[in-house]
């Protein structure tokens, strides 16, 4: 995978310009909340220069709210002096699906950054729609590990076995995630995943050879460990909460 020397921000200006025009798609919980790269509001809320009063309505494609919501964010994005800037605006669920549309206009450092700030960020990535799980691995190997990781963490991965246990909780919500990237070291970050919400579900156990580990993550002390699923071993169920 290539990268820029340097970041060409002009071409991501023009990538988040067009995110920007995409359509307002209306949710279960519309017109209060929405679907859109900028806004997870059906309303907004603007100062009215002339009177110095905040003026709120319904955000409808062509009335003067989704207008001044389209100009505010077309200063914000054009006066921003970085990537990470522009990447910043925009809904944590959409963060993945953009880099993957800037990813050739972007230098390795903040190819680097950006990404692994995504996938940290973003609830559950591994049901991302705009990536492949394959094309995940390929972004994680191809990012700079020291950028993407604290000292700490690389010691981690430098002090696993050659052979890694690591446990996943799933519920309904994701039971057809079980081969995913993400898994921990921690059997107790399993079993809350796996109960999130009261949801009783499944704690699985695997193992992984060390060299298919791609990152590990431990900012919300998760002890994520990141893999190339394609090489788990012995997937099995270690706890059923259900029962």
């Amino acid at each position: 995978m290539k990268f820029l020397e340097e970041t060409d921000l002009q071409k991501v200006k023009e990538t988040a310009l067009a995110y920007l025009h995409l359509p307002i798609h209306e949710t279960p919980m519309s017109p209060a909340i929405v679907s859109h790269p900028f806004t997870n509001s059906g309303f907004y809320s603007y100062k009215d220069k002339e009177t110095n009063e905040f003026k709120n309505g319904l955000l409808e494609e062509g009335n003067e709210f989704y207008t001044k919501f389209i100009d505010n964010f077309t200063m914000f994005i054009n006066r921003s002096e970085d990537a990470s800037e522009i990447y910043c605006l925009l809904n944590p669920p959409y963060r993945l699906g953009f880099i993957k549309y800037i990813r050739e206009y972007l230098s390795i450092k903040d190819f680097s950054e950006i990404f692994a700030d995504a996938w940290t960020d973003m609830e559950n990535p591994n049901m991302c729609k705009d990536l492949t799980k394959h094309q995940m691995v390929l972004y994680f190997k191809a990012c700079d590990k020291s950028l993407i990781m604290t000292e700490e963490e690389l010691k981690v991965i430098e002090d696993l076995p050659d052979i890694v246990e690591v446990y996943r909780g799933i519920t309904d919500y994701n039971k057809k995630y079980v081969k995913a990237l993400s898994w921990t070291l921690s059997k107790k970050t399993a079993e809350w995943f796996a109960d999130r919400f009261s949801s009783k579900g499944i704690i699985y156990k695997a193992l992984i050879p060390k060299e298919h580990i791609l990152a590990y993550f431990n900012g919300r002390n998760e002890k994520e460990i990141v893999l190339d699923p394609k090489y788990l071993q012995n997937i099995e169920i270690y706890k059923d909460l259900s029962k």
